[in-house]
């Protein structure tokens, strides 16, 4: 997941060129689309959990690395069609429209996921530190 994490803060420095207000709202999206993956990773851990939404493209129980590629594919197509919109000079409203679905559904899977997973991520073993 840490290259799902550094794969999003490098998206973000690329977007120098888009207003305040676009990078904010991308940002935002983008933090909960991490989220999200994240959330989705886990629930290969549980046997009760599967994932919907996404199933026709990672299966009801994705592996991480297939969690890390779809929604780095998934962000990537998400910042294009945001760098379509500026580029193009799309009125605000389109921008905003664009932004605030997406941002409602990201929100939406992180809290559904996170009313499904409180007890899987506790139930789930800590890490053990790798031996030098």
């Amino acid at each position: 997941m840490r290259v799902l994490a550094v794969f999003t803060l490098l998206l973000c420095s690329g977007c120098a060129t888009w207003s305040g207000e676009t990078q904010a709202e991308e940002s935002a999206w983008l933090a909960l689309h991490t989220a999200d993956a994240v959330q989705t990773a886990q629930f290969q851990y549980e046997p009760g959990m599967q994932e919907d939404e996404s199933r026709w493209a990672i299966g009801a129980r994705p592996s991480t690395r297939s969690v890390v590629v779809y929604f780095a594919a998934e962000a990537l197509m998400h910042a294009a069609v945001t760098e379509y919109l500026e580029a193009h000079g799309a009125p605000r409203w389109a921008r905003r429209l664009w932004q605030g679905v997406w941002l409602a559904d990201a929100g939406r899977d992180v809290y559904d996921n996170a009313q499904l997973m409180p007890i899987v991520i506790a139930k789930r073993p800590a890490v053990e530190p790798r031996q030098q």
